[in-house]
């Protein structure tokens, strides 16, 4: 059994990495909902969860201040 991600464009499934199958060659698709259509039902799921989020994480390019004072200073430039 190979796993593979996907995702759905409105209409059929495409794979997001190269698949070695010939066309027209029947396969069997399992659907399992990724993060951000789920809820972890336990610790673990949740613990995962927030792990995929991490590895996903979109960089800037600029550190982010997210300290106590910075998030409740009023606007995102402001020195306090």
């Amino acid at each position: 059994m190979t796993m593979i991600r996907a995702h759905f464009d409105g209409k059929t499934f495409v794979p997001d990495e190269p698949v070695e199958a010939r066309v027209d060659q029947p396969v069997t698709v399992l659907i399992q909902m990724t993060n951000e259509m789920r809820r972890p039902q336990t610790d673990a799921e949740f613990e995962q969860l927030l792990a995929d989020m991490d590895r996903d994480a979109v960089t800037t390019g600029h550190p982010v201040d997210d300290s106590r004072e910075s998030i409740y200073s009023g606007t995102i430039d402001d020195p306090r």
